[in-house]
């Protein structure tokens, strides 16, 4: 599975959606190996894994250069590997492969829209867009529907994702509806993603949410979205949240 994750619009949990959807499918056993891909300049996502010797391994620019790579190993956590950032990209090549051994490969893109990302919406098997339930998350999001059919790439490839979502939030429970009725669950995923501190602490740990805390609703909603783009049944045990 080849998932691309993008919006146009930054701080919307694009990067910390990449690195915990990753260690959700390690943990649960959905894929035996998620390469994650660094393709943002601020190399956020590259700070917030800890490799064990990031240096052994390749970065992003080689893979879009169509390079055989080698993805530094994530510390602590079999199955995950990075392609660190880096500081220019190059165009990418014209078939871009999987690095060997991954059967999962999850790339954080930077905001705005480029060619790069007109190449990399159309090599993915998803494109996934986290996005607030506000103004700005739709404006944004309508932009992101402008260039897809710009560019005319298939829509139905594109998964919605609610972060920092509060159903106490009347505005969030309104814009939720909205895309409901639009979009329906084939492309509003029927999972969202709470705001929760405990994100933003497992971040400055270096760590997953899931591996932070384990017993929180971020982190059970994490698992319950990776289920659901392994095309797996949810997650039915109860479990306290935080």
């Amino acid at each position: 599975m080849r998932i691309v994750v993008q919006n146009q619009k930054g701080g919307v949990g694009k990067t910390t959606t990449a690195r915990n959807l990753a260690s959700a499918l390690v943990q649960q056993g959905l894929a035996a190996c998620v390469v994650l891909a660094d393709l943002d300049p601020q190399a956020h996502l590259s700070a917030m894994l800890p490799c064990a010797d990031a240096s052994a391994g390749d970065d992003a620019a080689r893979w879009l250069a169509g390079a055989d790579v080698r993805a530094a190993p994530v510390a602590g956590e079999t199955g995950l590997a990075l392609l660190r950032a880096a500081a220019d990209l190059p165009d990418p090549a014209p078939a871009l492969s999987m690095p060997a051994g991954a059967d999962w490969m999850i790339v954080d893109t930077a905001p705005g829209w480029s060619e790069l990302t007109v190449a990399l919406c159309r090599w993915a098997d998803l494109v996934l867009c986290p996005l607030e339930p506000d103004f700005l998350g739709l404006s944004g999001l309508a932009r992101l529907l402008e260039r897809f059919t710009q560019y005319d790439l298939p829509h139905d490839r594109l998964r919605f994702l609610l972060c920092r979502h509060s159903p106490r939030l009347n505005l969030h429970r309104d814009v939720q509806a909205r895309l409901a009725e639009r979009f329906g669950e084939s492309q509003l995923l029927p999972v969202t993603i709470s705001n929760s501190v405990r994100i933003s602490e497992s971040a400055g740990f270096g760590r997953s949410v899931l591996a932070h805390a384990p017993d929180s609703a971020c982190a059970l909603e994490y698992l319950t979205l990776a289920r659901l783009l392994a095309g797996t049944p949810p997650i039915s045990t109860k479990r306290s949240v935080a």
